[in-house]
């Protein structure tokens, strides 16, 4: 599998996004709801998250790759450079779904206690939440366990002009609102 330079991803994703609006699809469809889209879906969020990540620890060339297997521990790798060497991070993507699709049925607890499960000791995975839904999180528990790192993401404004990253890793821990334009404000909560 190759990486991809983000703005890549982000030119091929946004053409597929605008046929989709543009399409007589069912709304599942253009939402990329179908199963069969979830890789797009997870590819959509790594990219998304890649540069709100990039903009916080001001990274340059960012590249995702997307994982083909199904059912293995990292959904897609990062990749960029630092002083000469190559870094490279696998995530494992989850996410919070719209109100539409969850109505309250999983909150953010509940994926972090899941995820807690599943991957009590995984140093070299970075778990990852898009919180695809509106409410209050600032009452979620992280329990101890050894991750590479743990963030949540976002859209902080309804046009999505604005998102939100909260979390840590190795590089640190970040609290910031990235816009659209690429400019971002560290630690503004």
């Amino acid at each position: 599998m190759t990486f991809y330079p983000l703005v890549d991803w982000f030119d091929a994703l946004g053409e597929l996004q605008q046929k989709l609006r543009t399409g007589e699809l069912p709304e599942r469809t253009r939402a990329l709801r179908d199963r069969s889209q979830r890789k797009l879906r997870e590819a959509w969020h790594g990219a998304m998250f890649g540069f709100c990540y990039a903009r916080a620890f001001n990274l340059h060339s960012m590249s995702l790759q997307v994982e083909e297997e199904e059912n293995r521990d990292c959904d897609i790798t990062l990749q960029w450079d630092i002083n000469m060497a190559s870094v490279r991070s696998k995530i494992q993507l989850k996410e919070l779904p719209p109100h539409t699709l969850n109505r309250g049925a999983v909150t953010v607890q509940d994926i972090v206690d899941s995820a807690a499960r599943k991957y009590p000791r995984s140093h070299d995975l970075t778990l990852v939440v898009f919180v695809n839904s509106n409410g209050s999180y600032d009452k979620v528990r992280i329990p101890k366990w050894e991750l590479g790192g743990f963030w949540f993401f976002g859209f902080s404004k309804f046009d999505h002009s604005e998102m939100f990253l909260l979390g840590e890793d190795a590089l640190g821990e970040r609290r910031v609102l990235v816009r659209r334009d690429g400019q971002s404000s560290i630690n503004p909560f």
